[in-house]
């Protein structure tokens, strides 16, 4: 299965669509806050989360959910604003931005010999990348 997280009208063929709101495509209406999420752990093999998790109000139960629905070796693509860009400030929803090293936190391999990690699993960064004002960001989960 594919989660689409905070889809909007974004709607992707093949996905499970989620947001908060009932609209034309949505598959799934679910306050990304409200933890935990309607998903069975393991289940998801990709998550697109474009767009969202500046909303959302707690980044690490966000990334543990992430971490409990998705499959080891699954693909999780993000994308946030770049803190202090205009996009960060632009829309009055968002709650925070986004620097180079913002999921560090949850991969070990980007930090030192003694990470400091949070929540209860670990990615992999597989790529980073500058979108106008925005960052990408593609994660693969780890055991």
């Amino acid at each position: 299965m594919k989660l689409n997280l905070g889809c909007g009208n974004d709607i992707q063929e093949g996905y499970v669509n989620t947001d908060r709101q009932q609209r034309p495509g949505v598959d799934v209406v679910w306050n990304l806050d409200d933890t935990p999420w309607p998903w069975a752990d393991g289940v998801m093999d990709e998550i697109r989360a474009i767009d969202i998790l500046e909303h959302l109000d707690d980044m690490v139960a966000v990334m543990d959910e992430c971490w409990r629905v998705m499959q080891v070796g699954g693909v999780m693509t993000i994308q946030v604003p770049i803190a202090g860009g205009t996009n960060h400030f632009d829309d009055p929803t968002h709650k925070r931005g986004f620097t180079m090293s913002s999921f560090a936190y949850w991969c070990p391999a980007t930090q030192g010999p003694e990470p400091l990690l949070y929540g209860i699993g670990t990615w992999k960064l597989l790529h980073i990348e500058k979108r106008w004002a925005n960052l990408v960001f593609i994660l693969e989960r780890l055991p």
